[in-house]
C-alpha cells in the first residue's frame, strides 16, 4: 500500500486548510478574543512603523534641503575666493 506524500508539518499533501473539504471548524469565543487581541496588536505595530518612517522620510528631506543650502553657500564662497585669487594674481603680474 502506498502512503500519501506528507506536507509541511507532517499534514497530508493537498486539500484544504480546514482538513475536510467544504467544512470549518468551530471557533470557540477565547480564540476569536485572542485572534482579535493579536490582529489589534499587530495593526499597531504597522501604524508605528509606519509613523517612524514617515518621521524619517520628513527628516531626510529636512536634511538634504540644509545640505542643498550648504553646498549652495561653499559654491559661493569658492567663487568668491576664486576671485580675489584671480585679482591677487593679476596684482602681481
Amino acid at each position: 500500500m502506498m502512503e500519501q506524500p506528507k506536507g509541511l508539518f507532517g499534514k497530508p499533501k493537498g486539500g484544504s486548510l480546514s482538513g475536510s473539504a467544504g467544512t470549518t471548524p468551530p471557533i470557540d469565543a477565547s480564540t476569536l478574543a485572542n485572534l482579535n487581541r493579536r490582529m489589534r496588536m499587530l495593526e499597531e505595530r504597522v501604524f508605528n512603523l509606519q509613523r517612524k518612517q514617515q518621521v524619517t522620510e520628513e527628516n531626510l528631506v529636512e536634511t538634504t534641503k540644509d545640505f542643498g543650502s550648504e553646498i549652495k553657500m561653499l559654491n559661493q564662497e569658492l567663487a568668491e575666493v576664486k576671485s580675489n585669487f584671480i585679482d591677487l594674481r593679476d596684482r602681481l603680474e
